[in-house]
């Protein structure tokens, strides 16, 4: 069995998100790679921010990762091929984590794979799907469609501001609370729990039990 690890927003080098793909990696996995697709935005964001002269640490900030939400319609065809360039046939553990999770939904759909594993973590998908399961008449403004995997499993924080629970799309959920010191502020925990799932031995635990269970 293989994994291929998806990241989200607002990541730098491919080594930095190798050392954060790493820690959720399952133990009895021994193919693992990394779909890297930060760069593929790279080029777009710096035009923008040289055009309009936003040198600014929050303007850069801000943009990141705005850009990279908005322009993943028009920059999908581009991942699709990364993706097909490090797949393989056969049974396979996609593990995700924010805009990455949309990512995978929208790969698994895309070339309707069958046999997948499929971790979500901290998934904004409500944002992006923008209708709720039982109100099909609302659209949504990205041509999205969910094909469930066979297994799909969505971990998130109750204090992050950007996930949600996904069990009426199909997925297991766990909830969990986030431990990090500045979780515990009102406010910033909002944030701050966003990234905190790499660090957390629980989602881990989590990981190697489901895949176990495969």
């Amino acid at each position: 069995m293989r994994c291929i690890f998806i990241h989200g927003i607002g990541e730098f080098s491919q080594s930095y998100v190798w050392k954060k793909a790493i820690k959720l990696k399952p133990e009895n996995i021994k193919e693992f790679n990394v779909l890297y697709w930060a760069d593929i935005m790279d080029e777009y964001e710096k035009l923008l921010m040289h055009r309009y002269k936003k040198e600014g640490l929050l303007d850069r900030v801000l943009i990141m990762w705005f850009a990279d939400a908005i322009a993943y319609a028009n920059k999908r065809d581009e991942i699709f091929k990364r993706f097909l360039e490090i797949h393989r046939n056969g049974d396979l553990v996609l593990i995700s984590h924010s805009l990455g999770t949309i990512i995978a939904l929208d790969i698994i759909h895309a070339f309707k794979l069958e046999n997948i594993t499929l971790f979500t973590l901290a998934s904004p998908l409500p944002l992006y799907v923008a209708k709720f399961p039982s109100r099909k008449q609302l659209m949504s403004v990205f041509p999205f469609d969910i094909t469930n995997p066979k297994k799909w499993i969505n971990i998130y924080y109750k204090e992050d501001i950007f996930a949600f629970p996904l069990k009426d799309y199909g997925a297991t959920d766990y909830e969990l609370s986030a431990k990090c010191l500045l979780c515990k502020i009102p406010i910033v925990n909002r944030f701050k729990s966003h990234g905190e799932y790499f660090k957390d031995k629980r989602v881990k635990e989590i990981i190697n039990k489901e895949v176990s269970n495969v």
